[in-house]
């Protein structure tokens, strides 16, 4: 199965914010928390329903952070989960150098996946008692 990506502008983020973070994580999140330039929606090629998200920030020309993303039930744990990580990757290396970004320690699955995909962990910090990674994954070393 093959997916595409589709860019979305904050604003058109906003509209479906809060509903995407019930779908994925069940829980609902402030709107002030996407302080994003943009997000974007993986979508199984010839479907308009999302499969998953990430929201992006640019920190310079050659590096995005991605913010918060996850999968939707129907794909969680699933190879489809996998593919759909890999196109954000190659969709990211297609405009940056590098990719940023951190999760929660005990974030097994995604910890996995990240580094299987060749994001190293540079660093770690500690954040009202819970211990995150930071992460990167560095294109510029593939030219």
């Amino acid at each position: 199965m093959k997916y595409s990506v589709e860019v979305l502008s904050p604003e058109q983020w906003a509209t479906v914010s809060e509903g995407t973070h019930f779908e994925v994580f069940g829980t609902l999140k402030p709107k002030d928390w996407d302080r994003i330039d943009y997000a974007l929606l993986a979508l199984r090629e010839g479907e308009p329903l999302p499969m998953a998200y990430v929201t992006c920030r640019e920190v310079s020309r050659d590096c995005v952070y991605w913010q918060f993303g996850g999968v939707f039930p129907e794909v969680r744990g699933t190879f489809a989960t996998w593919a759909i990580y890999k196109t954000f990757i190659e969709w990211a290396r297609a405009k940056y150098k590098m990719v940023s970004t951190y999760t929660a320690n005990d974030n097994y699955a995604y910890l996995k996946m990240a580094l299987k995909a060749g994001f190293k962990i540079i660093g770690t910090r500690n954040v009202d008692g819970q211990v995150f990674v930071d992460l990167k994954l560095d294109f510029k070393g593939e030219e």
